[in-house]
């Protein structure tokens, strides 16, 4: 090959290139799934001031864009309401963060619909794969850092969301805590790796990743595991809780301590629960995290009967989040709940 020919091709090779990214950039398409950052702080959280197109690997949602502000918080949207009369924050993982539906049909874009004409903001604090012990770590830094300001003289209420893995992830994550004060930390010895770096900053590398993960999955065998597990079963809100309560009084104790911190800034603190999709595993941990709740003291907040009974209509089918009718469900839940206890 000519030296001529060789360098026209790579130059139309670096054209091809930078045209993709140029088009994907203009058109919005920056996709990206459950995007995380490790820290040495609170192990891992949200890239900041960040922006990405959601997709599911499964298929089960597309197309709509998520953004995080500089904290890393998912940006739940406003109401018009120009006075803050207070505020409601979310904490919890996943389930909270709701990267599986639009902004509007997060459990907090839910609640702030509801509290819109309250003038009470929502903020949702919620990170994939946070339990109990990042939660603590992480509310507690932002109080001390003034991150998160709560006015004594206005309504403040803290909604904390815990799911069936998160005692478990309690027990993994104190080996790599560090109990310090005013706040202790669960530090992460690792980093982004060259494609991930490359990612939060390429579109195109966005999109190829996103080819490469859809791939993936389409080549499972077993991609739809689960959902035959237990098809004519149903959970319970009284069925048995199976953990130790050894592991019961170790996720307690973190949640005393964000009740402790809750009142300390003058905050209700509050507790609930998200039961496994009973189509997708044999066994929920729902009525541990009541146990829960009476060994740190804190009020708990029923989950809809309806998530037991009717989980074809109020989680995904493929994929384990909530979908929009059960974000909406949920909210309302807590929504009545909290206006109740006045």
């Amino acid at each position: 090959m000519k030296r001529s020919d060789l360098l026209s091709l790579v130059g139309s090779i670096i054209v091809c290139i930078l045209g993709s990214e140029f088009f994907l950039r203009i058109a919005k398409l920056g996709y990206n799934n459950t995007p995380l950052n490790p820290s040495n702080l609170v192990h891992h959280e949200h890239p900041r001031n960040y922006s990405f197109s959601a997709y599911s690997p499964l298929g089960e949602w597309d197309n709509f864009v998520i953004k995080t502000n500089e904290h890393g918080d998912r940006i739940v949207g406003s109401c018009s309401k120009e006075k803050q009369s207070g505020q409601v924050i979310l904490l919890g993982d996943s389930f909270v963060e709701g990267f599986q539906v639009k902004d509007s049909e997060t459990i907090a874009g839910k609640l702030q619909n509801l509290y819109c004409d309250q003038g009470i903001k929502v903020s949702n604090l919620g990170v994939s794969s946070y339990s109990p012990i990042l939660s603590y770590v992480q509310i507690c830094h932002r109080l001390k850092d003034k991150k998160l300001i709560l006015q004594k003289s206005k309504v403040n209420k803290i909604v904390h969301i815990l799911y069936d893995n998160d005692i478990s992830d309690d027990l993994d994550y104190a080996d790599s805590f560090s109990s310090s004060l005013p706040c202790p930390t669960v530090s992460r010895n690792s980093r982004l790796s060259p494609m991930q770096i490359l990612s939060r900053n390429s579109y195109l590398a966005r999109f190829l990743q996103r080819f490469r993960l859809t791939i993936k999955f389409m080549m499972k065998k077993d991609r739809n595991i689960g959902l035959d597990i237990s098809s004519g079963n149903r959970f319970t809100p009284s069925d048995k809780c199976n953990q130790s309560i050894d592991h019961l009084i170790h996720t307690s104790k973190f949640i005393e301590k964000i009740k402790d911190l809750s009142v300390l800034y003058g905050a209700d603190y509050f507790l609930s629960a998200i039961p496994h999709d009973s189509r997708k595993a044999k066994m929920t941990n729902y009525t541990c995290f009541q146990k829960i709740a009476k060994l740190a003291g804190v009020e708990f907040i029923p989950t809809p009967i309806e998530l037991f009974q009717q989980p074809d209509i109020y989680y995904f089918k493929k994929d384990m989040h909530l979908n929009p009718s059960g974000s909406k469900i949920f909210a309302s839940r807590i929504f009545e709940e909290i206006s109740n206890n006045k």
